[in-house]
């Protein structure tokens, strides 16, 4: 065998051998990497792990439904008053006691609210009479006494215990038809005629001794009335603002109070 023929068959097999290396390396399987470990896996099984639910709140303790009853009525008297700062600071404690506090509730809803998105472009006007307050006002014409506030809002009443007797406000929605009044009877009845009464004797002018000793009375039976207020004791206050109109009739702040007084009473009975 001649050299050229060794080295055509040398060629021959180093093409062999390179054409097999290229094909196993093409054969040869890949290593799969492995997946990162999922946080959201416990154990070998791979089950989520889930909080637990958050246990419910404890239902209030009477005590704590009556002191945020008593911070709601304090709240209500603060927005007659127009003090809608201490108002909100006061209810955020009452709704904190409790949370299902109607009044409360509904009170803050009111300051939260816009007064004329809340009730509507539409209104009538009312002449204030001598015996209304805001509070019987929306009661009339709302249906729920407790929404004076965002009556007030609705008339930019800064402070709605000042309403005024022949102030005009406006009253959301459409005016209700006017009571019927009895049509008077066609046979008018007999009058009886009766004795001229007895001219009364003269009332005698107190001394000033006595007028200075009932302006004092007025005065202490004035501070009881208060004081029996402020402790929420509504029938005696009541009870020592009408001794103030039984020595005094044309006693106003006296009558107001006692209005005032009443008309905190009757929310209470409500409530319970």
């Amino acid at each position: 065998m001649n050299i050229r023929s060794l080295q055509s068959n040398w060629h021959v097999i180093a093409a062999t051998v390179v054409a097999t290396l290229i094909i196993t390396a093409c054969q040869t399987p890949q290593t799969a990497s492995k997946p990162a470990p999922d946080s959201g896996t416990s154990g070998a099984q791979g089950k989520d792990v889930t909080q637990p639910p958050p246990l419910p709140a404890a239902p209030p303790t009477p005590a704590e439904k009556a002191q945020s009853q008593k911070l709601a009525l304090d709240a209500l008297d603060q927005l007659q008053n127009g003090d809608e700062s201490s108002a909100r600071t006061t209810l955020d404690q009452a709704l904190k006691l409790d949370p299902g506090n109607e009044v409360a509730r509904k009170l803050m809803d009111q300051i939260k609210a816009d007064a004329q998105q809340e009730l509507g472009p539409a209104f009538f006007r009312y002449t204030v009479q001598s015996d209304d307050t805001l509070s019987k006002i929306a009661q009339r014409f709302l249906n729920d006494r407790y929404r004076f506030y965002i009556l007030a809002k609705y008339n930019d009443l800064r402070v709605p215990n000042r309403l005024a007797a022949g102030q005009v406000i406006k009253i959301p929605g459409k005016e209700p038809p006017p009571t019927p009044t009895k049509a008077p009877s066609k046979t008018p009845e007999p009058v009886q005629k009766t004795a001229d009464p007895a001219p009364k004797p003269p009332e005698p002018t107190p001394k000033p001794a006595e007028v200075d000793k009932n302006k004092a009375l007025i005065q202490r039976l004035g501070r009881e009335a208060e004081a029996c207020q402020r402790k929420q004791d509504l029938n005696c206050a009541i009870g020592k603002w009408d001794q103030v109109l039984l020595l005094d009739p044309d006693n106003q702040p006296a009558k107001l109070k006692r209005e005032k007084a009443i008309e905190l009473n009757k929310q209470l009975k409500e409530i319970k």
